[in-house]
């Protein structure tokens, strides 16, 4: 997905698993704290838990926005689920390591 500078990606949350191919975006989450996250970052982290790691669940993001032209690698629940449960194991494996990373 191509998203221009500017864009508010906040729609997409909740249903795809998201990778920033290139670009810079920027989180800000409940009480003000901004965080800005670059190429090879993954963030909207909660449907990543199909692979049994529970992340995301402790913060509130309210807004995601593109600080540059991004470029993002969006997975669907249905394929997130389908990597984690019905892939060979190393797949699901290979999935877990990089959410822990």
């Amino acid at each position: 997905v191509h998203v221009k500078k500017g864009e508010v990606l906040t729609p997409i949350r909740n249903t795809s698993g998201n990778l920033i191919v290139s670009g810079i975006v920027r989180l800000t989450m409940r009480g003000g704290y901004v965080k800005h996250l670059r190429s090879g970052n993954l963030f909207d982290l909660g449907l990543f838990s199909v692979f049994g790691v529970r992340l995301g669940f402790n913060t509130e993001i309210l807004e995601i926005m593109a600080e540059t032209d991004c470029t993002l690698c969006c997975w669907s629940v249905e394929a997130l689920d389908w990597m984690a449960h019905r892939t060979t194991i190393p797949v699901s494996i290979a999935w877990r390591n990089l959410l822990l990373y």
